[in-house]
């Protein structure tokens, strides 16, 4: 008699919106990476892009969107998740995000999901104490708490005061992408109307924020729009691109007028791929005002770019200042011009910063090693989990 195979450990990832941040870009790696002789997997959100929404099909991960949530906890939302989470009966629920922890824990303990595990992104600057009390009624609920870097860890254990027992670090992976052909190359710079010998400098983030703050208040890509008046006086050529979309990038574009940078900050809106656009740029510009891991970081240093950021918990375990790019103070468009200038200036400098970059990520930030990790964390707490060796 033949023994009836086991089940797949189900794994159901709970977000908010489906854009084009790094949250999504790790459940990606998820959906593609993990071993689906052992994992089952779907994602739940409030609303998904159709570009990314074909990714995750095509991985064989099914999307199910409940609707944008209200302000707060929108019960009729949560219970329509949990019907979901009933109708797949997964053996943990992973929530990422504050709206999709808010449903993985919520949602999760309504339908009597086994493990629940919630996951803190950033170090939350300005997040009121009624915020952190909050986060840590939810991650009550929750059987551990994955940290995406050593800042954030800290804040679990010493903000939030969960037991170090409950914390797991993992720093964020990013899948290393295939350089850009020639032809890739001039299109970007067709496409975006670049002179082949512009010096450019980029960014790369969603033009979002968390709920309820001000605009830009998180990323703070306006600093680099006025950082970018004080570069062209002395590259009068130069140009910036902005890779990325979302809410805040019609207030974006009011900076860019009010700096009277039309014409000279450009908007490249989502990229699918984003490694030409990339390769594109002499100089990568990150002035966020808070960070979890950022992995618009890691995926220029793939590219081998060199990195101008704000020094801030998050970005500083990315950059290694000297090494592998600038750190800033937060706030200061004066140096993030004058760090960025100096960059322009040393083409050999920026080649062995470049250099140094990609050592560093293939050593620290692999995907593959960030799968690996996630999948040792559900099978320990899916203790009736296959053997699948």
């Amino acid at each position: 008699m033949t023994a009836e195979p086991q089940r797949r450990i189900r794994i159901a990832h709970c977000l908010e919106q489906v854009r084009s941040g790094g949250v999504e870009r790790r459940r990606l790696s998820l959906a593609r990476k993990l071993d689906p002789a052992k994992f089952e997997q779907m994602v739940i959100c409030t609303e998904a892009l159709p570009a990314l929404l074909a990714e995750f099909e095509e991985a064989g991960c099914r999307v199910a969107q409940i609707g944008i949530m209200k302000r707060g906890i929108d019960w009729p939302k949560i219970r329509d998740a949990a019907g979901l989470l009933r109708e797949f009966q997964p053996d943990i629920v992973h929530g990422a995000v504050f709206e999709g922890v808010i449903i993985a824990a919520l949602a999760g303990h309504l339908a009597r999901v086994p493990k629940i595990i919630a996951e803190e992104i950033i170090t939350p600057v300005g997040r009121r104490w009624s915020g952190h009390v909050y986060y840590r009624l939810l991650t009550a609920l929750a059987d551990r708490v994955v940290a995406i870097s050593a800042a954030v860890s800290r804040y679990l254990t010493q903000t939030i005061k969960l037991p170090r027992s409950k914390v797991r670090l993992i720093y964020n992976g990013v899948a290393e992408a295939e350089p850009a052909y020639a032809d890739e190359l001039r299109a970007v710079r067709t496409s975006l109307g670049l002179a082949a010998d512009a010096p450019i400098v980029g960014t790369l983030s969603r033009l979002a924020g968390p709920a309820g703050q001000p605009p830009d208040s998180h990323k703070r890509i306006s600093d680099a729009i006025a950082a970018m008046r004080l570069i062209v006086d002395r590259f009068p050529a130069a140009r910036m691109v902005i890779v990325g979309d979302g809410p805040d990038r019609e207030f974006l574009q009011r900076r860019v007028a009010q700096e009277g940078l039309e014409g000279t900050v450009i908007f490249a809106g989502f990229q699918a791929r984003v490694r030409p656009f990339l390769e594109c740029m002499d100089v990568l510009v990150h002035p966020a005002e808070s960070e979890g891991l950022p992995l618009a970081l890691v995926e220029a240093m793939f590219a081998s770019r060199p990195i101008v950021a704000s020094n801030v918990a998050g970005s500083n375990e990315v950059v290694a200042d000297g090494e592998t790019g600038l750190l800033v103070p937060v706030r200061n468009p004066g140096a993030l011009a004058r760090c960025t200038i100096a960059l322009l200036e040393n083409p050999r400098l920026r080649a062995d910063m470049g250099a140094a970059a990609l050592r560093r990520a293939r050593e620290l930030f692999s995907e593959d090693r960030y799968v690996r990790q996630v999948a040792s964390l559900y099978e320990e707490l899916a203790p009736n989990r296959p053997d699948c060796s």
